[in-house]
């Protein structure tokens, strides 16, 4: 069943692969890197495959395992986020703009744009019109 796993999981890539080319150029299209993606994954007998529906767990930091980066959100955005998360009758999707201040090492959101969200009723993406227009109220900000 790994074998199957895997064949699966090549299929799954090209897929996305092909799903995502229209938003990249040839040469800006993410390429395959050695190791394993977040969300490949093992099981008692090593590396099983790609799986695009795995959730990246969470991790806890404190003094010993710092994170890698401050947060600040507006509270702005965080009103919009939580609207959105309490009005929408399907997945939660949108996008969020703001800054990284990397000699600082944080992460500052100042702006989050609801989108309307596209169900298989496996996979949730985001409807390519509302991504559009989120991308045009963000370059208007520049």
């Amino acid at each position: 069943n790994a074998r199957y796993g895997n064949e699966k999981a090549h299929y799954e890539r090209q897929r996305l692969d092909a799903l995502n080319s229209k938003y990249f150029d040839d040469d800006e299209r993410p390429r395959k890197k050695k190791g394993y993606l977040h969300n490949d994954f093992q099981d008692d007998d090593g590396p099983v495959g790609y799986d695009p529906f795995r959730m990246v767990v969470c991790q806890r930091f404190n003094a010993s395992h710092l994170p890698p980066f401050s947060l600040s959100v507006t509270s702005s955005a965080l009103v919009v986020m939580d609207v959105h998360a309490h009005i929408a009758r399907t997945e939660v999707i949108g996008l969020l703009g703001g800054r990284y201040d990397h000699m600082a090492r944080s992460l500052h959101i100042a702006i989050a744009i609801p989108c309307d969200s596209l169900s298989t009723g496996v996979q949730c993406e985001m409807d390519p019109k509302s991504e559009v227009r989120a991308r045009e109220i963000m370059s208007n900000m520049h």
